[in-house]
């Protein structure tokens, strides 16, 4: 897709937003390559992998296998770039990797809303949200979605107790300094959790600190990665969304010169990787390698609601029908809660009803009117109570 490639060697300034005063500390060697897409607090930030910083367990996830649906229904997306022309810490390849993507994703039949420092409508707090709603609202079965942002990104440690990390994640709006920036919890519960069964939603976050950026369960990352790993607990969601983020939790991505113009390392890279035949392995594995070729330190992220097989091909219109699978009965084999107890503990003690699946006559004598225990996500309903007994 670009076929010339240039990068301008910078020192990565990373600058403090105004909303918050978190301390930062510098734990591995700035890189050198490109410009971080960082609002932030210290002289630096591209990390090197910290492992497992933003993983609830390093344990592989069993894979829920079958094969995806086409997209029968609608194809909408909403794409974001912001240069933040003018501003302290202004980009140059935000709105590039906004235009695009639109191409792409006008080429294969998607309805685009765009959002830049350039359209009608501004990237800001309000309208950004705005658009995230109108994107997921009158969804149903069949229809397939597509989100990006490009942009600054920052972290925060407000309302960060169910971050592994103990950070929130955020998007920096246009009007950030104003208004305020955009958690990832805000991003779940406005793009993710209004999603039915079947729907696909998938997307690219080109941004600092996005690993999880949209607070999916589940993580397929690193140099020759193997499986899905847990990330994040209570995300559940019925329906399929993959998101490729540009870096962890903790590291920043770089604002690159591609081919003479400003772009986005993830954003670039992922193009690159669209040729046919490609695979959701093949596409991260390009990327990845892509990254590395430039000596980047970013470690990009792929992010789920599904540990789907890897080697599926690569389709945005692809929606996985988790009855397939099992309507709400996940890996009984391997789940455990928190405490440790698997499902065969849930079924023996009562705790669940194979026959209704639902909770068990001993339930509420050992939980009381607690919600049912979840752990990545997924809840003991979800992974027992519809399951045979073992």
């Amino acid at each position: 897709f670009f076929s010339y490639l240039h990068t301008h060697s910078m020192f990565c300034l990373a600058r403090k937003s105004p909303q918050h005063n978190q301390k930062e500390e510098v734990l591995k060697k700035p890189n050198t390559v490109g410009r971080p897409r960082a609002v932030a607090t210290a002289l630096l930030t591209e990390y090197s992998l910290l492992s497992g910083t933003d993983l609830l367990s390093t344990s592989c996830q069993a894979v829920i296998h079958g094969a995806p649906n086409r997209a029968t229904g609608k194809k909408k997306a909403l794409v974001i770039g912001i240069n933040y022309r003018g501003m302290k810490g202004e980009l140059n390849g935000c709105i590039n990797d906004a235009k695009h993507v639109t191409e792409w994703l006008q080429e294969q039949g998607f309805s685009v809303t765009q959002m830049t420092d350039d359209t009608p409508h501004k990237p800001t707090r309000d309208n950004m949200l705005a658009a995230m709603r109108a994107l997921v609202v009158g969804t149903s079965p069949g229809d397939a979605l597509w989100f990006s942002y490009s942009g600054h990104g920052s972290h925060t440690s407000r309302n960060s107790s169910d971050e592994a990390d103990h950070q929130t994640e955020t998007l920096v709006p246009l009007d950030y300094a104003s208004s305020g920036m955009i958690e990832d919890n805000t991003v779940w519960n406005t793009l993710v959790k209004p999603l039915p069964k079947g729907v696909a939603l998938h997307g690219i976050m080109d941004c600092c600190h996005s690993g999880t950026g949209m607070d999916l369960p589940f993580e397929y990352k690193g140099e020759n990665a193997g499986c899905w790993k847990m990330a994040h607990a209570g995300t559940a969601s019925e329906a399929d969304v993959v998101i490729f983020s540009g870096c962890e939790d903790d590291q920043t991505s770089a604002d690159l010169t591609v081919g003479g113009e400003g772009a986005g390392a993830l954003t670039t890279a992922f193009l690159d990787a669209q040729r046919p035949g490609a695979t959701f392995k093949s596409v991260y594995d390009h990327i990845h390698q892509w990254m590395n070729r430039l000596k980047l330190t970013q470690e990009p992220v792929m992010s789920s609601t599904n540990t789907f097989d890897m080697n599926q091909p690569f389709d945005i219109s692809g929606i996985w029908t988790k009855g397939s699978a099992g309507p709400t009965c996940r890996d009984q084999a391997f789940w455990k809660d928190s405490k440790g107890y698997t499902c065969a503990d849930y079924l023996n003690k009562s705790w669940c009803d194979p026959k209704t699946g639902s909770h068990g006559k001993g339930w509420k004598f050992w939980w009381g009117s607690r919600d049912m225990y979840a752990v990545n996500g997924v809840s003991a309903k979800q992974a027992c109570c519809a399951c045979k007994k073992p």
